[in-house]
């Protein structure tokens, strides 16, 4: 006789875990891999195509993290989602908005700075994300980042992918809005790091001697 279960709190951190491990997937692909090709940029073609040099490889790169994050959850765990293809078409988004946030990191900030400002966020934003403490009871500051985190967008998400929703609720759409939004944005800084990246130093042309 069973008197109380615990049944679905595996499952309700899930979209925590979900979002958290795409983020940290971004971050460990521009670990290995460059997040911008200097001969691409020195290249002289738009500064989008040179975005997209990077971005494709790391697309695909995400499409197979999203996989094995789906067949993991459905088919390993047998975590049974409320809507099984949704779940895997949010996790396809939410890497490539992750992947476009990431990029205008690394290419406005540099790579070894973009990599620390990324892992910043992360730890910043899995405690605004309302993944796993409410916003409402934590301080003035974490529920200001929680107004504006991407992952708490991702969370929403995944959520309504694993529970489903009662009609009407705009949670979702809101978040998929601002996340295609926060995709956007990126992109437009990305290009505009790019085009800076472009531009030579005085002190490259005219480097000062040493003696």
């Amino acid at each position: 006789h069973t008197g109380d279960s615990v049944t679905y709190f595996g499952k309700g951190l899930s979209p925590f875990f979900l979002a958290l491990s795409q983020w940290f997937g971004v971050l460990i692909t521009y670990m290995i891999m460059k997040p911008f090709s200097r001969r691409a940029i020195d290249s002289g073609v738009s500064a989008f195509r040179v975005m997209l040099y990077t971005m494709i490889p790391s697309v695909i790169i995400g499409f197979a993290q999203s996989v094995a994050l789906w067949v993991v959850q459905v088919g390993v765990l047998k975590v049974e989602p409320q809507h099984p293809v949704a779940l895997f078409g949010v996790l396809v988004f939410v890497s490539w908005v992750f992947i476009s946030a990431i990029m205008a990191l690394n290419t406005t900030l540099g790579p070894a700075p973009g990599r620390l400002a990324t892992m910043a966020l992360m730890s910043l934003q899995l405690v605004a994300s309302n993944g796993l403490y409410p916003p409402e009871v934590q301080p003035k500051f974490i529920q200001w980042v929680h107004s504006w985190d991407p992952m708490r967008y991702s969370v929403d998400l995944m959520r309504y992918a694993l529970f489903g929703t009662n009609g009407g609720d705009p949670r979702m759409i809101r978040a998929t809005l601002v996340l295609i939004g926060i995709a956007v944005g990126s992109w437009v800084v990305s290009c505009l790091g790019l085009k800076h990246l472009r531009q030579i130093p005085e002190r490259d042309l005219h480097p000062e001697l040493s003696v």
